[in-house]
């Protein structure tokens, strides 16, 4: 594999100078701004509230943690220096450092030319469902047909995507970027632009980020068409000859076809309607895989995947829409889409030995949820069948970014909760307990406001040998309800008696 980034090249490019340069031998491997961790090989962009906003947290102080775990170097401005001379410091020379006028411009820089000579195909995609998922399996299928990168965790504002760009090898197939929602408003266009993709995606739209909307927002549109109004910005920057691929389900799709068709001839849809380019025949669910036959571009194909549920069988249909879309070999994708294991966090089915004796199976999907990621976490319980004995069980917790009518969305998953298979529920954060609340009292096993620990400790006892369960929490109290779930279940996994954050 090429070199990610040459020492010229990097001081040419960012319009730099190297104030301790590498040596011959230097060979970073990633780029990052967040230098929380080790960092070996890494180039680190150090950030500064002048240049990337007054809230962000000023890393020179880590700037000695970093030559001492190999940082491949340094991106700092004046601002950085400045503050290491006040605090007596001076840079450790183990780490080639780079001074730059503005690290944010920096990161741009770098996207910009990392795009400029990335000779592969660049995958965007974003939406309010099936992002993450979607993503990995872009990047697996292309992964066998010239390697793939992608973006790493949630890392999908504007930043990530200049830093998944930058740390893209040049010499790789594709590269597939997630973008994500948020302020500012045109987040999603700016990114695109940079990014320039070959094929762009909207996975779908649903309530979330409705918060962020004012009244008067409000007032013109609803929350579905605002967000698919700045989701769609997605499609402003393929290239000539790019892709728009959209969700032809959703009820927003005319809106975003709109748009797509204003920035390429090339526009195709994936799901159940009979006009999708790509779309599905019939389906088997099963508690942990899905036996899909589609029809793609008027071509049958069949596969089976280890992901459970409808809403996976249309995120792997969107990924053969894509990937076919950009150019890369159908069938072998259709094969190689039948190796792809579940992401953690998604539709993970996990089994697991508790108190020596009961063995219990875990539908781990606790990663950040929406309202229609929930209710597939309920349909996916139902795919479930317990072992004699056995029960199934949800637990869930609250969903942030609801908007105004939070409560009410909250307790009418109630519903959808009592027509489903489910045996109980255990519910968490005070916009869930409507919910909790509506449930008839043969279903409710507990209830906490804020304490996952406690909830753990209702649960941990009750559970019997041959259960199912499955997680699932949005980021609810304090922003941290999916980070605590996360954990959640790896100490059930261990077995643990206790959970401790």
């Amino acid at each position: 594999m090429s070199l990610l980034w040459g020492i010229d090249e990097l001081a040419r490019v960012t319009g730099g100078r190297w104030i301790s340069a590498p040596d011959e031998t230097w060979a970073p491997n990633r780029v990052s701004y967040d230098v929380t961790g080790k960092m070996t090989g890494h180039i680190c962009v150090l950030v500064h509230k002048s240049t990337w906003g007054k809230h962000r947290r000023d890393p020179t102080g880590d700037i000695p943690r970093l030559a001492k775990h190999k940082a491949a170097a340094l991106i700092v401005q004046q601002h950085h220096l400045d503050a290491l001379a006040r605090s007596g410091e001076a840079f450790p020379e183990s780490v080639p450092v780079l001074l730059v006028e503005s690290t944010w411009a920096a990161l741009r820089k770098m996207a910009v030319a990392a795009r400029d000579r990335f000779g592969g195909k660049v995958f965007a995609l974003t939406g309010t469902v099936g992002k993450t998922t979607t993503r990995e399996l872009i990047r697996h299928l292309t992964s066998f047909q010239g390697g793939a990168e992608s973006s790493r965790g949630n890392n999908n504002n504007i930043s990530g995507v200049f830093r998944t760009v930058a740390y893209t090898p040049r010499d790789l197939a594709a590269t597939v970027v997630e973008m994500g929602f948020g302020k500012p408003f045109n987040g999603i266009e700016r990114s695109s632009i940079v990014a320039r993709p070959d094929v762009a995606i909207l996975t779908g739209i649903d309530v979330a980020h409705f918060d962020m909307f004012t009244d008067e927002m409000l007032a013109g549109a609803s929350g579905q068409e605002l967000l698919c109004q700045h989701k769609s910005c997605i499609f402003k920057g393929l290239t000539d000859d790019g892709a728009a691929v959209i969700n032809a389900d959703m009820a927003q799709y005319e809106q975003a076809r709109k748009v797509a068709e204003a920035n390429t001839k090339r526009v195709f849809c994936f799901g159940e309607s009979d006009f999708a380019d790509a779309r599905i025949i019939s389906l088997e669910l099963f508690a942990d895989r899905s036996h899909v036959s589609c029809e793609l571009f008027g071509a049958e194909h069949q596969f089976t995947i280890g992901l459970p549920g409808r809403h996976m069988a249309l995120n792997a249909l969107c990924a053969l829409l894509a990937v076919t879309a950009a150019g890369f070999d159908v069938d072998q994708a259709v094969r190689d889409i039948e190796s792809f294991q579940a992401v953690r966090g998604r539709a993970r089915c996990v089994a697991a030995v508790i108190d020596g004796n009961k063995k219990i199976h875990v539908i781990d999907d606790s990663f950040n949820a929406t309202l229609a990621s929930m209710r597939s976490t309920i349909d996916l319980l139902d795919l479930a069948e317990p072992d004699p004995g056995g029960r199934r069980i949800a637990v869930i917790g609250e969903i942030a970014h609801v908007g105004r009518n939070e409560a009410e969305e909250h307790r009418k998953l109630a519903a959808h909760v009592t027509g489903s298979k489910t045996d109980l529920v255990f519910s968490w954060g005070p916009l869930m307990k409507a919910m909790y609340e509506s449930l008839p009292a043969t279903m409710r096993g507990g209830h906490q406001d804020v304490s996952v620990e406690a909830l753990y400790g209702q649960i941990r006892p009750v559970l019997q040998d041959g259960d199912v369960i499955t997680l699932k929490s949005g980021r609810g109290v304090n922003g941290l309800g999916d980070i605590k779930f996360r954990k959640f279940v790896s100490h059930l996994l261990e077995g643990a008696p206790e959970l401790k954050l």
